[in-house]
């Protein structure tokens, strides 16, 4: 398998010999995966490469698995309850580059 991203990272790809991408989802610093920062990071750098890869013909198909009981939590409540008034647009901001990724995920074949 040909790792595309770091196996540390909160979400990341490998690309069998017969071209078909398994993007794992798997949060090396928790129980359960969340849209933390790591997840976000990671997400764009997978989304990043994958693109790549489909322009260059390079993928057959595409699965999203979990390495954790739970197959994804969803929003990070801790990191939410910190958010101040202050950081609205920030937090808005971040949540429409969650639904960008997903989107691109979605419509990138």
């Amino acid at each position: 398998m040909n790792a595309q991203t770091t196996s540390n990272a909160a979400v990341y790809s490998e690309k069998d010999a017969d071209g078909v991408v398994t993007i794992w989802l798997d949060d090396p610093e928790a129980s359960a995966n969340t849209m933390n920062q790591r997840y976000i990071d990671a997400m764009g750098d997978v989304v990043d490469q994958l693109e790549k890869d489909i322009e260059a013909r390079a993928v057959k198909g595409v699965v999203v698995a979990s390495k954790k009981k739970t197959f994804f939590a969803g929003g990070d409540l801790v990191g939410i309850q910190k958010i101040r008034a202050d950081q609205a647009h920030e937090a808005f901001d971040m949540v429409e580059k969650v639904k960008s990724q997903l989107r691109r995920l979605e419509t990138c074949g």
